[in-house]
């Protein structure tokens, strides 16, 4: 915050701390695999779902993709994993829910409600 005559007259400075509610948008079928795998609780959950769904000789187990096929993947919206490894809408439908119970869960212990 900063107080003054006018903006170009600035006479005190005060660094204000407000706390708020943490604000956890839900995981959607338009959510990226990216914004999914950078929420500690629902990567896991993701990394299970992907690993039962690849393909036999699809996972070469050397990362050896790199950086720019890893920006490409974490683009992807979750929506687009229909069809892959025999996965269905059913399927994917489970995978939302299971993604935003653990980050559900993961908020209720934050705040210590259960």
């Amino acid at each position: 915050m900063s107080i003054g005559a006018s903006s170009r007259d600035l006479r005190a400075t005060a660094t204000v701390a407000v706390k708020g509610d943490l604000l956890r948008l839900p995981i959607t079928l338009d959510s990226t695999l990216g914004e999914a795998m950078a929420d500690p609780t629902a990567a896991p959950v993701l990394g299970e779902f992907l690993a039962r769904s690849t393909p036999a000789g699809m996972d070469s187990g050397d990362n050896a993709l790199g950086v720019d096929m890893a920006r490409m993947i974490a683009s992807i919206p979750l929506k687009r994993l229909a069809g892959f490894g025999g996965t269905g809408p059913a399927e994917l439908e489970k995978l939302i829910t299971a993604l935003n119970t653990a980050r559900e869960e993961a908020g209720h212990r934050e705040r210590g409600d259960r």
